[in-house]
């Protein structure tokens, strides 16, 4: 990504656990988190059960994104896990997990990866048709800053072969260029849309769930 990028934290408090709960992510599920910054999504995705692997080049959002993975699952055990739907919420817990020490170990099936988004590959080769869920939100303007529409391209290409068919894809991007973009080579691959926009929280959670695309199943 551009310099510009490089070192700074990325927390998102545009984002409720809405997008995860609305998908249907429950135990025994896999899911993918493509340029996942401070990892809120992974981390809600895995309290409820399912196996995450996420990425991101920020080695500081990689970095919060354990902690908060950890930080959830401590909630959790405790039994003091309350998924907010108000942002300013969200931030505080996240800001919270930052408090801690970086975790030595991840909790078992929670996998948090630093690297770029293009070379997805290189992190994750042996997961072909493996995810149930796979999510894509505003990451690809930052692909294409450094890369260009071939970048985008190629993410999209390794995320559909990574994904099972009749797997969702959330593929969200608030610059309407990248988006228009994206629906095309999603619409040319065969996705259909189906859209769960009514289970949003906030207008961002409603704006992404617009979204959700289902891998064709032949």
């Amino acid at each position: 990504m551009k310099e510009e990028w490089k070192g700074q934290l990325r927390i998102s408090t545009n984002y409720t656990h809405s997008v995860v709960t609305a998908l249907g992510i429950k135990e025994g599920h896999r899911v993918l988190d493509v340029g996942c910054g401070p990892g809120y999504h992974s981390a809600v995705a895995h309290v409820l059960g399912a196996e995450v692997h996420a990425i991101d080049l920020n080695k500081k959002n990689v970095e919060t994104a354990k902690k908060l993975i950890m930080h959830l699952n401590e909630l959790k055990e405790a039994k003091k896990l309350e998924l907010p739907g108000d942002p300013a919420k969200i931030q505080k817990i996240i800001l919270n997990a930052m408090k801690n020490e970086p975790p030595k170990k991840l909790p078992e099936r929670a996998h948090i990866y630093h690297g770029d988004a293009a070379e997805l590959d290189r992190h994750i080769s042996d997961k072909d048709e493996y995810f149930d869920v796979a999510l894509v939100i505003d990451v690809l303007h930052l692909v294409n800053m450094q890369r260009g529409p071939k970048g985008i391209m190629k993410v999209l290409k390794q995320v559909h072969k990574k994904l099972k068919p009749g797997g969702k894809l959330v593929a969200f991007n608030f610059e309407p260029g990248i988006q228009n973009y994206i629906n095309k080579i999603l619409e040319r691959w065969g996705y259909q849309r189906i859209g769960l926009s009514e289970h949003g929280i906030t207008e961002h959670d409603k704006l992404a769930l617009k979204h959700v695309w289902i891998k064709p199943k032949v």
